[in-house]
């Protein structure tokens, strides 16, 4: 794929924008994903850095300056802001299952949403798809569970505790295309 890239320039990227944590609280949650990994075998938990997504979007290389710009002015509005952690929750769906770390204080995530809204007419504009944004803020372990690997390992993640605290001050615009298999960093903005 990679090779007839040259040949179709505006193939869609897909983009993150997500919130990263410190290194600190990245190598706790790496921690807490390698468990998973080493007791479930499930190779998905360790493939992806700890982040919390805000939202994720396919756009044309074309529009890659005006959404940084775009971002940059959206998040120039909004302070950096702290909010704990605790413990582990999942969302049940068949075959794609997901536990995570229960972010508690939910409003600045959902606030930054309100606001990456206008990242939608931009996308719209170069007749892409609108973005997905962040309607339940959680820091992942593991996604794409088999539903049964999911049913155990809930109940083991149910009697663990987890206790720390986000401080939300970068936030990261990451691309990659069709048959990458890693994201590249596009950008950081910081938050004030």
């Amino acid at each position: 794929m990679k090779q007839l890239r040259f040949l179709f320039p505006n193939d869609p990227w897909r983009y993150l924008f997500l919130a990263s944590p410190d290194r600190d609280l990245a190598a706790r949650v790496m921690d807490v994903k390698e468990d998973f990994y080493f007791s479930y075998g499930h190779k998905i938990a360790v493939d992806t850095l700890p982040h919390i997504t805000l939202a994720a979007f396919n756009a044309t290389k074309d529009l890659e300056a005006s959404l940084i710009a775009l971002l940059q002015k959206i998040c120039a509005g909004y302070s950096r802001f702290t909010t704990p952690l605790q413990d582990f929750a999942g969302f049940e769906r068949y075959d794609k299952s997901t536990i995570y770390i229960k972010v508690q204080t939910h409003q600045p995530f959902l606030e930054l949403a309100k606001g990456l809204r206008a990242v939608n007419h931009l996308l719209q504009t170069d007749g892409c798809s609108s973005a997905y944004l962040v309607n339940h803020p959680h820091l992942t372990v593991a996604k794409w569970i088999p539903y049964l690997m999911y049913l155990e390992a809930m109940e083991d993640f149910n009697s663990r505790s987890f206790r720390d605290v986000f401080v939300v001050n970068n936030l990261l615009l990451l691309k990659k295309q069709e048959g990458d298999e890693k994201y590249q960093r596009v950008t950081t903005i910081r938050l004030f």
